[in-house]
């Protein structure tokens, strides 16, 4: 354990804006330099102590660093080998031990396990012996069942378990082909069952297997024959595997894609149900991107996110109904877009606090001077925002992109994220990393213009006549139908009013209400 040195990270504690405790702490490390697309996923372990331990590199070591709840960093180890390539996340083992696995250099790399106690002394740091006939995997993920250690990786077409035995071998318990590799999802199951997700052809496949025995308990390929398989995700309860899969065709000279959510029984891979989720309209050559898909064990709700391009450039949230695959409510967030890095193109995380209720956080472009900055933002059960807080590290002046999100307790989060280079020559080579504090409970009592922007539209469906209330602060409503046509714009002077839409044809139409230099998006169905 190294107590660390000050020159390598810069902490800022101060106020932003409005809102006045809503950020307690940002911490930034020295600059990533160990090449393109090592280490782009960094993540942060909080433990009962309240102390986060965070992975980072800075120049082209592997380091950990402990912060304390007020942002202090007190402890520090730094891995004295070249990183190359990735490392596992960090997880957290027997009670408070930490361990990882990292590749380091020289070509083609070694494998080394890394054990910690809870300070960060040292247990064991060993280089790892791969089975024969593997060479040059790529490692994605570590994990303790019944007190043995187990690691995933890829190679040559083949996806592989294996057991990090006493001795430091490994060996393998599972091996399954998969054509190329597009990275790998999985869900560890109290049974001792793993879940793994990853693309096959044209198709998504999951495969559950057994991690003591290694057998393969069930296999199944995911798709509808609609088009090519652009995306997919996975989300589970304890009986039933929820799988998301985003298809394209072209159809008359047009793109057209669907949204395809099977249910699958999680101990016997048998597909209960499958059948394409009717999203809000979007246009015919507007492309959706994916960023989340989660499962609410408070409510029992699915949650979706994804970039659309139309009426205008948003993101939307939807919250799905769990058995029925329907639509219950939607939200959308403003967004412009901005070219980033390919491998950091995410846009938006839900994250569930304890007590089940949603933080959203979506980046979005600013200007050319701070590019993309993150908006985070407490929702409430019909996903309207509570207020929204606008996060940017001034000294970086670049795209802040979340890795990783944590409840630290009822009221914050730990937001752990990369911020690339201005430079797209160097934009991943030349990275940093950051970890922030953020307090959700103040973004809802700032004195902001955004927290009393709840807007409240009944019935909808609508009949002939809808109810609208709104805050003083709105101004102006703007109705749009699904080509983006306007076809009302009105003053609004009363904070409660009505919308004559006995005209409107059955389909949906857009409601943009702006005042005082904001405007809220609103979705109506007729």
């Amino acid at each position: 354990m190294r107590k660390i040195h000050i020159l390598l990270i810069f902490s800022i504690f101060f106020f932003l804006k409005a809102n006045a405790q809503t950020l307690e702490w940002l911490n930034v490390f020295d600059t990533h330099s160990a090449g393109f697309g090592v280490g782009l996923n960094p993540n942060s372990l909080i433990d009962n102590n309240g102390k986060i331990t965070t992975t980072v590199i800075e120049n082209d070591t592997l380091k950990l660093y402990q912060t304390q709840e007020d942002g202090t960093i007190t402890n520090s180890y730094i891995i004295q080998k070249n990183i190359k390539e990735n490392h596992t996340p960090l997880i957290r083992i027997s009670e408070n031990g930490l361990a990882l696995v990292y590749e380091a250099n020289p070509y083609p790399g070694s494998f080394w396990f890394l054990h910690t106690d809870s300070d960060l002394n040292v247990i064991k740091e060993v280089q790892l012996t791969l089975p024969e006939g593997i060479l040059s995997p790529y490692i994605y993920n570590l994990f303790e069942y019944n007190e043995e250690l187990y690691l995933t990786m890829t190679t040559n077409g083949n996806h592989y378990l294996l057991k990090i035995n006493d001795d430091d071998s490994l060996s393998i318990i599972y091996n399954g082909n998969i054509d190329i590799d597009y990275g790998e999802e999985y869900i560890l199951l109290d049974n001792g069952n793993v879940i793994f997700s990853y693309k096959y052809s044209n198709g998504h496949i999951i495969r559950c297997v057994s991690v003591e025995s290694g057998s393969l308990i069930w296999e199944e390929s995911i798709g509808t024959g609609f088009g090519y398989l652009s995306d997919y995700k996975i989300a589970a309860n304890e009986d039933v595997l929820y799988t998301l899969g985003e298809e394209k065709n072209w159809i008359e000279g047009s793109a057209v894609e669907q949204i395809t959510i099977s249910h699958i029984d999680i101990s016997s891979g048998t597909v209960l149900s499958q059948q394409p989720l009717e999203l809000p309209p979007i246009c015919s050559t507007c492309s959706i991107d994916l960023d989340d898909f989660i499962y609410n064990p408070i409510n029992n709700h699915l949650y979706l996110s994804y970039k659309s391009g139309f009426p205008d450039p948003a993101i939307l949230l939807l919250e799905i109904d769990n058995q029925a695959t329907e639509i219950t409510a939607e939200s959308y967030f403003p967004f412009q877009h901005y070219s980033s890095p390919a491998l950091l193109d995410k846009n938006s995380v839900t994250h569930i606090k304890p007590d089940g209720s949603l933080v959203f956080v979506y980046k979005s472009y600013k200007n050319e001077t701070e590019q993309m900055n993150l908006y985070i933002s407490p929702l409430n059960a019909q996903l309207e925002s509570l207020g929204t807080f606008e996060f940017n590290i001034d000294d970086l002046e670049s795209i802040e992109h979340p890795t990783d999100i944590l409840s630290y307790d009822d009221s914050r989060i730990l937001i752990t994220g990369i911020v690339p280079n201005k430079d797209p020559l160097i934009s991943l080579e030349q990275a940093r990393y950051f970890t922030t504090m953020i307090n959700t409970d103040e973004i809802l009592s700032a004195d902001d213009v955004e927290r009393n922007i709840a807007i409240k539209i009944y019935p909808n469906p609508a009949t002939e006549t809808v109810h609208i209330l709104v805050p003083e602060n709105i101004n102006e409503l703007t109705v749009y139908d699904v080509t983006g046509k306007i076809i009302h714009k009105e003053n609004i002077s009363n904070k409660s009013f009505t919308l004559n839409t006995s005209a409107y044809q059955h389909g949906t139409y857009f409601l943009s209400f702006s005042g005082i230099g904001k405007t809220v998006k609103k979705l109506i169905v007729k």
